[in-house]
């Protein structure tokens, strides 16, 4: 009884050992991570949904290079700070005919502003989710 008292409690605590997965290193990722709040520190609004933390991997050297290189701060105004971060989340360059990236900056100005922004878009794109990163 006493030797089936131990196995139960050395079973039981391994099981409550934490596991600990990290990701593999890849060579071909960047990781990018931008704080919205950091750049309009007298928004009104909540722009937590607006934070970009993302591994992107599969991208060529040159995206790559350019996704690090964005560095919203060195926006003028709003709209080139704001531009920037809609840059980075899309992990391409802002395109104001896309009706989501133009509909994402205009709804990251009213937040900075502290209004509600128009409601332009009916329905959004969708997206496919993979690990890593999410690709339109």
């Amino acid at each position: 009884m006493f030797l089936l008292g131990i196995i139960t409690g050395i079973l039981l605590g391994l099981f409550q050992d934490p596991i600990v997965v990290a990701l593999p290193a890849d060579d071909n990722s960047v990781v990018v991570t931008h704080i919205a709040s950091d750049y309009f520190p007298n928004a009104k609004g909540d722009l937590t949904r607006f934070n970009v933390d993302a591994r992107y991997v599969g991208y060529s050297l040159e995206t790559q290079s350019w996704l690090a290189s964005i560095d919203p701060s060195s926006g003028k105004t709003d709209e080139e700070i704001a531009i920037q971060l809609i840059e980075v989340a899309y992990a391409h360059a802002f395109d104001p005919l896309d009706p989501d990236m133009a509909a994402d900056l205009a709804t990251l100005l009213a937040a900075v502003a502290g209004s509600t922004p128009p409601s332009t878009i009916e329905r959004r794109s969708s997206f496919q989710v993979s690990a890593a990163h999410a690709v339109k």
